[in-house]
């Protein structure tokens, strides 16, 4: 895997020891790239994830709205007000449990956001040996390799 400018980076910054310091630079770029090009692969999974359980819970209120008069005439409650009252506690479970799925999704998805700035912190280190130039392009290399947006 190679970094485009990597070693432009490294020469500028470090001059005539930028053999000293040039593997592990690259090692800490390839294993930063690895964080993000992994939190990118997760962030597309839970929006399978996330699509499928959607489907799920609509099909599942389909279901339930259909099965809820037959539930009610079957006791003979179908006029007594039962009825619209088992329709808007199911109204609020289907709500209850949309909301528990989409703070789970976002939580998820800010887990993977932070673990793409933990993984960033590999590069900190030459933050102070670099312009902040040299800096940025090398963060926008390594994310962009990684499928990220920088």
């Amino acid at each position: 895997m190679s970094l485009s400018g990597y070693q432009d980076i490294a020469s500028a910054a470090f001059g005539a020891n930028a053999g000293g310091f040039a593997p592990n630079f690259m090692e800490n770029v390839i294993k930063t790239q690895n964080e993000v090009m992994w939190n990118e692969y997760g962030r597309g999974d839970l929006r399978r994830k996330k699509t499928r359980s959607d489907i799920d819970i609509n099909l599942g209120e389909k279901q339930a709205y259909r099965a809820l008069p037959g539930q009610f005439n079957q006791r003979g409650l179908l006029d007594s007000g039962q009825y619209q009252r088992g329709g808007r506690e199911l109204a609020k479970n289907l709500q209850r449990i949309r909301g528990r799925a989409d703070e789970d999704f976002q939580s998820a998805l800010q887990g993977l956001d932070l673990s793409d700035t933990a993984a960033l912190t590999n590069l900190e280190q030459y933050r102070g040996m670099l312009t902040p130039k040299q800096y940025q392009t090398l963060v926008a290399a390594v994310v962009g390799n990684a499928g990220g947006g920088a």
